[in-house]
């Protein structure tokens, strides 16, 4: 609305006239700023429409808002003095806690609770580890060296099937390729068995490195296929070079024989080398797993979409999990072929590698002690098997077959600890901690309402 509308030239009485729009005329809103006393309130200070004498205020004690809101004016007169805020002489004091606790720390605080246990269990593992072959004669001895070398597998297949997510049925075939290194390196230039071991696991990760390039194409069960195609060929090509593998008849080396003169049996050595070299590499793998390597594998396990869209090279790290498996898997068939003395086709069947895949299974995918419980289940459930099959309970009799007895075992484990034995351990440890915290934390006290 145009403040000058009425506003014109006037007559005696007061009465407007019509704007006649001279020389000087300017539109509205100019004419209007012209004028500064023109205002729609009147020329009163205030709002317009506002009563005389109710101009806004703020509440007492409050400073008007701005950069300059914490500072007092300077009073005049000889008594002028420029009032300050009074601020704290130090600091406040520190907070008592976070109000949650973040899960870094909560799990520093579940550790250091557990230390004493997690200690505890380490030192009876250590004294068991060690005290082990003196309290057990020759077979059961060797039994438990051949557990050692099949840790050592397992910890590879399960870097490959449980952290990676890629399923493998060819493991079999690069512990061949370490256990034939190990057997010809011995048989043709005499060097040191024990020196043949770093380089058939360095060998056996080189074609898992070159096999794993192919196989980044495939997943699933169609890489099972693919692994489980490697697993069948391998024995007819060991056959068919006869000239380096000796065929049908396989290599027979010299027993592996105490170093250094040291006071220990043929059993006792074997299985305090397979022991000492499976707790290095479980060691090792536990390393990787915590790291930047490690969490790309499990991101890559539970989605290769969102592993890419995080930055992460799928070709780089699937072949290095097929590499790192084969490494171990070439180790492990080296430690077989030092503890055997003997090297053939049929030992690295197709049956090596389901019993490898059947083990890493029940022992517990993706767990650090599911390759020692799978590995003690592979080897001492073929045994107690066989010695159960001649049981007869009641109208059931499994009529002296391992087989049947084996496998209802399987499925019975799977059926009551879906992942695995290590799993199943697992639970049982937390349920302790909770049992164990609840009878040590005090009870909250009773309110009492007045």
């Amino acid at each position: 609305m145009d403040a000058g509308a009425g506003l014109g030239p006037r007559l005696r009485g007061g009465r407007g006239v019509r704007d006649a729009g001279g020389a000087n005329h300017l539109p509205g809103p100019q004419h209007d700023a012209g004028d500064p006393p023109l205002r729609l309130h009147g020329g009163r200070p205030g709002r317009h429409r506002e009563r005389a004498g109710s101009r806004g205020r703020r509440r007492r004690g409050r400073h008007p808002d701005g950069p300059g809101r914490h500072l007092h004016p300077r009073r005049p007169g000889p008594q002028a003095r420029v009032r300050i805020d009074r601020h704290r002489r130090r600091a406040a004091g520190a907070a008592g806690g976070p109000l949650r606790t973040s899960d870094g720390e909560a799990r520093v605080r579940r550790l250091s609770r557990t230390r004493p246990e997690l200690i505890g269990l380490a030192v009876v593992a250590a004294v068991v580890l060690i005290g082990l072959p003196t309290v057990t004669n020759q077979f059961f001895t060797f039994e438990f060296a051949k557990v050692a070398i099949f840790v050592t597998a397992l910890i590879g297949l399960n870097l490959l099937t449980g952290y990676s997510g890629q399923i493998s049925l060819g493991n079999g075939a690069f512990m061949a390729v370490g256990g034939y290194t190990t057997a010809i390196l011995v048989q043709r230039t005499g060097i040191p068995y024990w020196t043949t071991i770093p380089v058939a696991g360095i060998l056996a990760g080189v074609v898992g490195f070159l096999i794993g390039i192919p196989a980044l194409r495939l997943t699933g069960v169609y890489l099972a296929l693919a692994t489980f195609a490697l697993a069948l060929s391998i024995p007819p090509v060991l056959n068919h070079f006869d000239t380096f593998t000796g065929g049908h008849g396989g290599i027979v080396m010299a027993p592996a024989m105490p170093p250094l003169g040291l006071d220990l049996s043929q059993e006792q050595w074997l299985y305090y080398l397979c022991s000492g070299i499976a707790l290095v590499l479980f060691l090792f793998a536990w390393g990787i797993v915590r790291s930047r390597t490690g969490r790309a594998f499990m991101a890559i396990r539970d989605s290769e979409t969102a592993a890419v869209a995080s930055g992460i090279s799928l070709a780089y790290y699937k072949t290095l999990a097929f590499g790192l498996s084969a490494a171990y898997a070439g180790v492990a068939g080296s430690l077989l072929a030092i503890a055997t003395s003997y090297v053939n086709p049929d030992t690295f069947g197709l049956s090596l590698s389901l019993a490898l895949l059947v083990g890493v299974v029940i022992g517990g995918l993706g767990l650090d002690f599911g390759a020692v419980l799978g590995s003690l289940l592979v080897v001492w459930l073929p045994y107690y098997a066989e010695k159960a099959s001649g049981l007869q309970i009641g109208s059931l009799s499994f009529g002296g077959k391992p087989d049947i007895f084996y496998g209802a075992l399987l499925i019975l484990i799977l059926f009551f600890a879906p992942h695995g034995a290590a799993g199943l351990v697992q639970r049982g440890w937390r349920w302790y901690l909770l049992r164990r915290t609840a009878a040590r934390s005090p009870l909250p006290e009773p309110v009492v309402e007045r």
